[in-house]
């Protein structure tokens, strides 16, 4: 017996069914075309199959949706119980696996605090590159307040710039300071008389 006999046939009990089912039918149909179009254009997307879970559970709603529109005037329930059951199916599936995936999923990192860990290394670099460009252009052992060791110290002591390889050009007398040099840091010590010599 066709649902529309529930109905008693009457058109406006008939047609609020058949146009709100339809809608919502139309609106399952659309959600899963939606997720699977972002799955593959962000295919970076961690647990991307819950996904395509989301989709099949979706489709199965809006399709007992449909058939509910096809059985006002038709009586197919056993097709129509089969995909409820189908779809039950594909729900406790899709319950059952989100639930451990939740703490997973709040454990991932924010969009603040990647743009928080971005900007610390952006500052890093850029203190690097200013060191770097410093220590290019000269290190000298005899700063007038100061000296180069310390500045080497200070370097190695530095988390972010104790990386940063560092040659010690002297005119001094090699003796001692290539080894107070290497101590304090440098990757390698030359003094000007020893490259001097070197090209003679």
């Amino acid at each position: 017996m066709p649902h529309g006999t529930c109905y008693l046939w009457d058109p406006r009990i008939i047609w609020l069914h058949v146009i709100s089912d339809s809608l919502i039918t139309l609106s399952y149909y659309c959600i899963p075309i939606a997720l699977v179009y972002l799955i593959r254009q962000r295919r970076d997307l961690p647990f991307n199959w819950i996904f395509w879970m989301f989709g099949l559970f979706i489709l199965g709603c809006g399709t007992t949706h449909l058939m509910e529109v096809w059985n006002v005037w038709h009586s197919t329930y056993l097709l129509s119980g089969i995909l409820k059951a189908i779809t039950a199916a594909v729900s406790v599936v899709t319950a059952v696996m989100l639930i451990p995936l939740i703490p997973k999923a709040i454990a991932l990192p924010s969009p603040a605090h990647l743009q928080a860990v971005n900007r610390e290394l952006e500052r890093q670099v850029n203190e690097r590159k200013l060191v770097e460009a410093r220590i290019s252009k000269h290190l000298d052992l005899g700063l007038p307040a100061g000296n180069g060791y310390s500045v080497l110290k200070r370097l190695q002591e530095s988390d972010t710039l104790s990386s940063i390889p560092v040659i010690v050009l002297t005119a001094r007398d090699p003796q001692g300071n290539e080894e107070r040099s290497l101590d304090a840091g440098a990757a390698a010590s030359k003094s000007q008389r020893t490259i001097t010599n070197y090209w003679k």
